[in-house]
């Protein structure tokens, strides 16, 4: 089991912009937040876990963000640090995000990833 005190994602809704004749692009705030969280991964060191996982995402019952918004960020950067191997359905078997207090620090998340146990 790996525990990740990580900041608070960006929604969903704000991660990307359309930009004529190029595309989506990752927004400013979206950028700021994969480099921030990315140091913090980094910081702490978390073990690779290979094949399938459960992954629990708790914030704050103080946060006012739409706690399901929460999810594409936090896989994707997980991937992109290589805790976990990919954000398809034969990786993530499962995806949970609780309303919990006390958080660690204001503005933070706990990510918690076990390995998947097929019937358990």
């Amino acid at each position: 089991m790996i525990a990740l005190t990580l900041p608070i994602p960006v929604s969903t809704n704000k991660l990307f912009f359309n930009v004529p004749g190029v595309g989506r692009v990752k927004t400013r705030q979206y950028r700021n937040w994969i480099g921030s969280a990315g140091w913090t991964i980094q910081a702490q060191r978390p073990e690779k876990i290979k094949g399938p996982v459960a992954i629990t995402i708790s914030v704050p019952r103080s946060s006012r963000a739409d706690i399901s918004n929460l999810i594409k960020a936090t896989e994707d950067l997980l991937v992109r640090h290589q805790v976990i191997e990919g954000d398809g359905p034969k990786i993530v078997r499962s995806c949970t995000v609780t309303n919990t207090e006390p958080a660690p620090e204001t503005g933070s998340i706990i990510v918690t990833i076990t390995e998947w146990k097929e019937g358990a």
